[in-house]
């Protein structure tokens, strides 16, 4: 973050409002496509009596990369490359008062799914950088209560969404007044998702209200102990969504759980699959995950293995197709620039199959990496994917014949390294494949400024 003036008091980030996803290493994260914003629990003062005071103490934030990734295999071909920023700017507080922003600029795809190098990268006739404001905010800061209230054009920040991408029209408030454990309340009137990581083509946009309410815990003030405890509802959208973390951490070692469970409206726009002869939409969703994992957080070995399965309809029961979720794996679940087959609200975990029973996913996964002296890391990770998931093919008209989804069994097997160059500067690399009934592979170098 870099300050235009040095001051007594700087601005929440853009974070501080709502929930977070925390940064994990190589081994545990969840494929995270983009830098994810952090809450920053320590909330300022209003100490400015001076609007130039305000002015001055005003930071800007952000980061910019350039991504190239190819895919091969018999179900997936293609080469994109992308490049993207996004800058956060927050004006210093007076009396209390704040404002913010976030511009973005976006051209290529992440996911390419055949087509060629120019479409895939945004260098055709029919694509063009896409341009614009993503949010702006006013906010105001207590002095008496560790509260911020957040209102206008914001990210949704919570675990089951794109906390960098996700976003809405409405207001909310944060509260960290007992140590540790923040509450916090968002209601908008519009929203829009984000789940193919294009800004101009959200998959989901619904001028529904959304109302959410989630309760954090943070594990390095509580002895250990970590959770997180949501719930949402959309008018005549969505009926409920729960989610669940709860997790405890002692000598690196790092026990945790979580549940998601979804209910859909089956006659919203949104989820009416129904045909002539069966409805085929997932009315409730459920997905469940077990991981076990060791950190020591400094340098040497690092590693997890857990298992995820579902219950219910289906599997598609998070409003992001990965979100703070642990997946397991790196590639399987994002093989399309939809990322349909991962656990998002409109992916294939949302529908039933073909005969009306129900979707499910079972996952056993696996991670061992080293985090080096030398600002290097480097992780192998492993993925079996299997159970009635009724995935969505890549190629599938291509190689299977009258089948674009089908009952997926395969293995993943990836490895992914990073080297940062500085604080601000980082390359980081994956090539991995599966096997089985979905042969794909990714091959993606990434380099990111942050500042």
């Amino acid at each position: 973050m870099k300050t235009l003036k040095n001051s007594l008091a700087t601005l929440v980030a853009l974070g501080a409002f709502g929930y977070a996803n925390a940064e994990t290493t190589e081994t545990t994260q969840a494929n995270a496509q983009e830098p994810q914003q952090k809450v920053d629990k320590s909330i300022p003062p209003s100490t400015k009596t001076s609007l130039m005071d305000a002015l001055e103490g005003t930071t800007i934030g952000g980061y910019v990369y350039g991504q190239l990734t190819s895919m091969f295999g018999s179900d997936a071909s293609g080469t994109a490359m992308r490049f993207r920023t996004a800058i956060d700017v927050n004006t210093g507080a007076y009396y209390g008062f704040s404002v913010g922003t976030r511009v973005y600029a976006s051209i290529g795809g992440g996911a390419p799914n055949g087509k060629s190098f120019l479409e895939n990268s945004g260098a055709s006739p029919a694509e063009n950088m896409q341009l614009g404001l993503q949010a702006l905010y006013g906010r105001k800061t207590f002095e008496s209560s560790a509260t911020v209230i957040t209102a206008g054009k914001m990210n949704i920040i919570t675990p089951f969404s794109d906390s960098a991408w996700d976003f809405a029209y409405g207001a909310g408030i944060d509260n960290y007044d007992i140590a540790g454990v923040g509450f916090h309340l968002q209601a908008y009137g519009a929203w829009a998702l984000d789940n193919s990581n294009t800004i101009g083509t959200p998959e989901l946009v619904s001028e529904k209200p959304l109302f959410i309410f989630g309760i954090t815990g943070d594990q390095k003030e509580l002895a250990g102990v970590g959770f997180d405890a949501w719930v949402a509802h959309a008018v005549d959208t969505i009926d409920f969504l729960t989610f669940v973390d709860l997790n405890y951490t002692i000598a690196g070692v790092k026990l945790q759980t979580q549940i998601a469970t979804t209910q859909v409206n089956t006659s919203s726009k949104h989820f009416d699959l129904s045909n002539t002869t069966q409805d085929l939409t997932a009315k409730l969703r459920g997905l469940y995950n077990f991981q076990l994992a060791y950190n020591s957080n400094e340098t040497g070995i690092v590693a997890a293995a857990g298992y995820t399965g579902s219950f219910g309809d289906g599997y598609g029961a998070l409003l992001n197709s990965t979100a703070s979720f642990n997946m397991g794996g790196k590639i399987w679940y994002d093989t399309l620039s939809s990322g349909a087959n991962g656990y998002g609200i409109i992916g294939t975990g949302g529908t039933k199959t073909s005969d009306g029973s129900a979707s499910k996913v079972q996952v056993a996964y696996a991670s061992l990496g080293y985090k080096g002296v030398k600002n290097i890391s480097l992780s192998l990770d492993y993925a079996y994917v299997t159970s009635n998931n009724y995935m969505l093919m890549a190629k599938g008209k291509e190689n299977h014949p009258n089948k674009t989804h089908m009952d997926v069994q395969m293995h993943e097997f990836s490895v992914s390294s990073t080297y940062a160059f500085s604080d601000k500067l980082a390359l980081s690399v994956l090539v991995g494949s599966t096997f089985g009934d979905l042969q794909m592979g990714r091959a993606r170098a990434k380099l990111t400024y942050k500042f």
